[in-house]
């Protein structure tokens, strides 16, 4: 029975990708987004993962917005999702004169500078508005971006997401085996390329930092790629402004703190790039991806973190 509902799931939801791709294609743009409205207002109704996002968004902001305010961030949530996942989707149209025109780019001169040192450039990035969209741009604009692709264990998954990257011209590396996809990374910065990587998943096999005042799993691997290419770490996040707009943003770069002790040099560094994450989800807290369950790996007493982090 388990087997059943598994290949019931897996192919219902893949025929209803298939009539969302042929649906976003072939509407014109407005109307797609008016689509896009109405998946997210049947996501809602359904419930899918809204208990999640009510979770997620209740231990980040129990204690500073009121239900009203965090009811209207869920909403605003699966909006924000449903009109990312149809704009990827659309990749045969957003290309070249659209993306030129639906996006910006503020900070250009930290990117710039960080690849004139000619070490390769790691953008420190999250599940914040339309992050693979943001590559399409960078690509565009004459830069070589490359990005990960995790936990995607569906052949025709896997391939959509290919046909995506190879439309708009995004180097894709599978997280998975973990060596070869630690050879590209290094290869991919070694040649002066920028390499974005969303440092706010779940990650069982980091280090575990505060975000939002609770202990999060979180992966070490800006920290590592870093040292071992001497690589700038460039802040870089896109945002929705208004008419569905895109702005992406580039901080300054931030300096490796290196303390002579490997594990320290880890989590010090982790830590200060999960406060830069969670400084950009609480200023566009509608745009992050709350129905993802980053604090789903909590550390274990040997590991010496206990619930609520002290602030």
């Amino acid at each position: 029975m388990k087997k059943v509902k598994r290949w019931l799931k897996h192919n219902v939801g893949w025929a209803v990708l298939k009539a969302v791709i042929f649906l976003v294609n072939i509407l014109p743009l407005r109307m797609m987004y008016g689509l896009a409205n109405g998946l997210a207002g049947l996501a809602w109704i359904l419930g899918v993962r809204r208990q999640i996002v009510f979770n997620n968004l209740n231990r980040a902001f129990g204690g500073e917005k009121d239900p009203h305010e965090i009811r209207a961030i869920a909403r605003e949530t699966y909006r924000n999702i449903a009109k990312s996942i149809c704009e990827l989707l659309r990749v045969s149209k957003f290309l070249q004169a659209e993306i030129d025109k639906i996006f910006t780019i503020q900070g250009r001169k930290y990117l710039d500078a960080a690849l004139a040192r000619g070490k390769g450039v790691i953008g420190l990035s999250a599940h914040l508005g339309n992050f693979p969209l943001m590559g399409a741009k960078l690509v565009q604009e004459g830069y070589s971006c490359a990005s990960f692709i995790h936990g995607a264990n569906e052949a025709r998954a896997v391939k959509l997401l290919f046909d995506i990257g190879h439309h708009l011209g995004i180097s894709l590396i599978l997280t998975s085996p973990s060596y070869a996809s630690v050879r590209q990374s290094l290869k991919w910065l070694r040649e002066n390329k920028v390499l974005c990587i969303q440092a706010d998943r779940n990650s069982p096999q980091g280090v575990f930092v505060d975000f939002f005042g609770y202990p999060a799993a979180t992966p070490i691997g800006p920290v590592v790629l870093a040292k071992r290419t001497g690589a700038t770490i460039l802040p870089m996040f896109v945002v929705r402004e208004m008419n569905n707009r895109h702005r992406i943003i580039f901080g300054p770069p931030v300096k490796l703190e290196i303390t002579g002790n490997e594990e320290k040099d880890i989590l010090v560094n982790s830590a200060k790039f999960t406060k830069i994450i969670e400084s950009y989800v609480r200023k566009y807290p509608e745009q992050w991806l709350w129905t993802y369950r980053r604090w789903k790996t909590q550390p274990t007493k040997e590991q010496g973190i206990e619930g609520k982090s002290k602030k």
